[in-house]
């Protein structure tokens, strides 16, 4: 410390183990604010030097722990600001930072496949919530701009600009404390409500946008934008990932003052003109509705988890979408051509030649599977023993129907309608509900389409209804559980279905039912409605089917019950699964209970299934668990004959169908009720693959024109043959299985073949796959020539498979030294000739 005339001095290290990040600067500011001194503080590491009294300042200094720091205390009041400071900093300022770990992305934590692993790549890795493959211009949607409708341009007198800001700030400032005075906020909104509080009040952002104003004479709304783009750029160039993250905060602020200073004007919809990748931190279902599902390609949602409703709807559109990729897109140049890797889950910012290879493997891949599958869409789902499950999809909106219908769907098994009511000042009127769902009808041409009465509450949260604050919401006030003291919400939606059910086949479907009384009280209220229209002379269907969510385990064990008065069931398994294990299915540190494999939760659903039937109920399924092709099997044998999924995985899921027989499905079922666990369940399922097994060799796994030009291409296009062609789940991890081999000895045997070659559990049965290269490649073979034929063998593991992958490689190995026998498969035409050729050669028929 070192005291002058009007200066004092102090240095410290900073302590905190994510740096002087929006919090801490928060709680810095918040000392030091009424003191008339100016104070600022260097770091002495970078020498950027802040004011303490602006948030936007502390942070853009980049203040790492363990960085040196000046603190300068200049004024009238100096001594009593330093002694604040110091005692803060030494004292309290250590505990500002424990609750906010830092996410740092390491591109070297990311395992790539070997293909874009030699491309010699950075990548963004980001947790995948909805797969596939999107390419495109990088478009951030928090990117700000003023209308042109506003005729900003012009003399601007700087008087009312400068008191148009205020205004607006001081506006700003008012909701946000009204905000966190309700006590209604949680712990991390009233974290970032605060961070958003010290923003709009920030004294140096004030300052730039009136000197802006002053000197420049722009308009207030110019002069906002400009020194957010200006401070952004501050933040943009920080090491810390949280400081940079704190962009989109400062971006949110702005957008908020904007709206105030022009009344509402702002525009914060995004128009998509080419292929787009849409970047932002989060996206409400409203402005995801808003953009050109056409040109969508991808998305990344900083903040959206799994089962919010923006990523529900993205899922149903089929839009590969990333999340958790918070701060580091930032980055990224906005227009710049991108690709979200929603499979590997990676955001790809560059694409050079070897990553073009891939992406072309990649598509080529997903085409043959689309292509197998499109011949389904028109198809019923029939098993070859010629039972069916009728196949429905999941939308939140009308104009989903028409895409699900398209996409195969035999009708709409859940239309979510809480989507109308969120993302809004106050409810939907019964006529737009009605136009709505009217339009749902008209879109589905004659097929059934269930409207699920409002489910909000839980995660579902609808400011203008002021619902209060709970520990646990999912367990607590919510869906049917609100509708008696919002009775008039309640029945401005039923006149609105039904008034719609007249123009097409609607159905009623009830949410969180869990007792008698709870349906007894809303079919009274339909009753009333019905009875209202009657005296309207309004039409509608009399026999309009009532259904309920069996979703809270209580309403399991009363379906005998239930079912004399409702008709039909849909089994919500998201809610129920967590219910059964008490594991909130949000939560990270629980989130291995919740587990829809597990015999308990699959002996309850069988439960409910065998009581519907036994009382002639039908019921259905529309959980996640019923959109997963890997459970069909299982949900054919608990005796379903409806499931509702996003639409579009209906197609590989009516594929799969056909694939399989009810009778062996009820056979696994019997075998998984008895298990005692899902690790066992798994065996089991293992098992039953086994049992379907294929040939060996069949004209899927031939081709004889392969354009590859190394190893690496080579494998990764088998696997993908394999995955084609339902000899494995998991073709990525495939690949790592064959590299294992090549990686203790090289596959190339000589004389222009390899033959790569695994064993494991991936493999639902013995492969063999031949493959001719357009040009033979380098493979490090033993008698140092390029290798032009590949014989690929995928043998599956397990009691059953025997020393099979020793005959088969023994036999294949025998043969290759034939030089007969190699140019005879070099010569073949066609991929049945090389089929019946390796049959005969090897006595395939032996080992199957």
């Amino acid at each position: 410390m070192s005291i002058g005339t009007a200066t004092i001095e102090y240095e410290f290290i900073c302590p905190l183990p994510n740096g002087l990040h929006a919090r801490p600067a928060n709680c810095l500011e918040q000392v030091v604010v009424g003191f008339v001194s100016d104070i600022s503080v260097v770091n002495l590491n970078n020498n950027k030097k802040a004011n303490v009294k602006s948030v936007l300042s502390l942070i853009g200094a980049d203040i790492k722990k363990g960085d040196k720091c000046l603190v300068v205390v200049q004024g009238n009041d100096a001594k009593p600001a330093y002694d604040a400071l110091v005692d803060f900093i030494e004292h309290k300022l250590p505990d500002c930072d424990a609750a906010l770990p830092e996410m740092v992305y390491e591109t070297n934590k990311v395992i790539l496949p070997p293909v874009l692993e030699d491309a010699g790549i950075d990548v963004i890795p980001g947790n995948p919530v909805v797969s596939g493959i999107g390419r495109g211009k990088a478009v951030f949607f928090e990117k700000l701009k003023l209308p042109e409708s506003l005729n900003i341009a012009g003399f601007v007198d700087v008087n009312d600009e400068l008191s148009e800001v205020e205004r607006a700030i001081s506006e700003l400032s008012s909701d946000i404390t009204d905000n966190l005075s309700s006590g209604r906020a949680t712990v991390v909104e009233r974290e970032i409500l605060n961070t958003h509080l010290s923003i709009a009040n920030d004294v140096e952002l004030l300052n730039k946008v009136r000197y802006l104003i002053n000197n420049e004479g722009i308009s207030a709304g110019e002069a906002m934008l400009s020194a957010v783009e200006h401070f952004s750029k501050i933040l943009k160039m920080a090491e810390s990932g949280l400081i940079r993250e704190r962009v989109l905060d400062l971006r949110d602020v702005c957008y908020q003052v904007l709206k105030n200073i022009y009344h509402g004007k702002i525009d914060d919809s995004v128009k998509l003109d080419s292929h787009s990748i849409c970047i932002a931190g989060n996206l409400t279902p409203c402005q995801f509705m808003s953009l050109d599902k056409e040109k969508l390609k991808g998305m990344v949602l900083t903040h959206a988890g799994n089962t919010s409703h923006t990523v529900i709807l993205a899922r149903s559109f089929g839009i590969p979408t990333l999340t958790g990729v918070d701060g580091v897109c930032l980055n990224i140049e906005n227009g710049k051509e991108v690709i979200v890797d929603a499979d590997l889950g990676i955001i790809v910012t560059e694409i050079n030649e070897k990553v073009e290879r891939y992406y072309a493997l990649e598509n080529r891949k997903q085409k043959a599977i689309a292509q197998k599958c499109t011949i389904f869409k028109k198809k019923p789902a029939t098993t070859k023993d010629g039972s069916s499950i009728k196949v429905m999809a999941n939308v939140a909106t009308a104009d989903e129907v028409e895409i699900a219908i398209a996409n195969g769907a035999q009708g709409i098994g859940l239309f979510r309608t809480e989507m109308l009511f969120m993302d809004r000042q106050e409810a939907p009127s019964e006529d737009e509900q009605f136009e709505e769902y009217r339009k749902a009808a008209a879109n589905a041409n004659g097929s059934r389409v269930v409207i699920r009465t409002f489910d909000i509450g839980g995660d579902k949260s609808v400011g203008y209804l002021n619902l209060p604050k709970e520990g646990n919401p999912f367990l607590g006030y919510r869906a049917v559980r609100l509708y008696n003291e919002y009775e008039k919400l309640f029945k401005d939606q039923l006149r609105a279905i039904l008034r719609a059910s007249a123009y097409g086949n609607l159905e009623l479907m009830i949410p969180m039912i869990s007792c008698i009384e709870e349906v007894l009280w809303v079919k009274e209220k339909v009753k009333q409605v019905k009875e209202a229209l009657d005296s309207e002379s309004i039409s509608y269907n009399t026999d309009i089917k009532l259904g309920i969510m069996i979703e809270v385990p209580a309403a399991a064990f009363i379906i005998p019950h239930l079912s004399k008065e409702v008709d039909f069931f849909s089994i919500g398994t998201n809610d129920l699964a967590q219910y059964f294990f008490a594991a909130d299915r949000c939560n990270e540190k629980v989130k291995s209970l919740y587990n829809s494999n597990h015999p308990a939760l699959l002996s309850l659903i069988k439960k409910i299934v065998d009581d519907a039937d036994v009382n002639g109920i039908r019921v259905g399924m529309c959980g996640e668990m019923a959109g997963k092709v890997e459970n069909l099997p299982i949900l054919l044998g608990l005796g379903l004959k409806e499931i509702s999924l996003a639409s579009p995985s209906i197609a590989g899921i009516k594929a799969e169908c056909a694939g399989l027989d009810r009778a062996s499905c009820k056979e696994l079922v019997i075998k998984i009720l008895n298990c005692a666990s899902s690790d066992q369940v798994e065996v089991v399922i293992a098992e039953q693959c086994r049992m379907n097994s294929h040939a060996v060799v069949e004209v899927g796994l031939i081709d004889l024109q392969v354009d590859c030009i190394d190893r690496a291409e080579v494998i990764k296009y088998i696997s993908d043959i394999l995955y084609i062609n339902g000899r494995t789940n998991s073709p990525l991890e495939m690949e790592k299985e064959f590299w294992k081999r090549e990686s203790v000895y090289s596959t190339g045997l000589g004389y222009g073949f390899a033959i790569p070659h695994c064993k494991n559990g991936l493999v639902n049965c013995h492969s063999i796959c031949v493959f001719r290269l357009d040009k033979p490649i380098k493979w490090d073979s033993s008698d140092k020539k390029p290798v032009g034929m590949i014989i690929a063998m995928a043998i599956k593991d397990g009691e059953t498979a025997g020393d099979s992958h020793m005959q088969i490689f023994s036999r294949l190995a025998k043969k290759i030294m034939c030089r007969e026998f190699r140019n005879k498969l070099r010569i073949l035409l066609s991929e049945h000739e090389v089929v019946r050729f390796l049959y005969d050669q090897l006595a395939l028929k032996d080992i199957q």
